[in-house]
């Protein structure tokens, strides 16, 4: 994997607060990644336990009291970019209206 990138969005005492911030930041992710896949470099997403490992957080130099790891992502070249298949629209919308 050519890179390593760490995301974390940081801590208030404010929950609700907290919340908005960890949910904008995931849709700057999101933003971010669909940026590089459309210059075709390829991007995962982790969340596994590392990302919430105390040693992880010393080997970003922040605290887990100040801050919060969103995630820890790989980024690079893929090798073989799989065949995508769409389904029909109609297959996965369910109207309620």
């Amino acid at each position: 994997v050519p890179h390593w990138m760490a995301v974390t969005c940081r801590r208030t005492e404010d929950a609700f607060r907290e919340r908005e911030d960890y949910g904008a930041c995931c849709c700057a992710i999101q933003n971010f990644m669909l940026c590089l896949w459309e210059g075709d470099v390829a991007c995962k997403w982790s969340t596994g336990a590392v990302t919430r490992d105390e040693r992880f957080y010393e080997l970003l130099g922040v605290s887990p009291d100040d801050e919060m790891v969103v995630g820890l992502f790989s980024i690079g070249y893929p090798r073989i970019i799989p065949e995508q298949k769409r389904r029909p629209v109609g297959e996965i919308l369910t109207e309620l209206a």
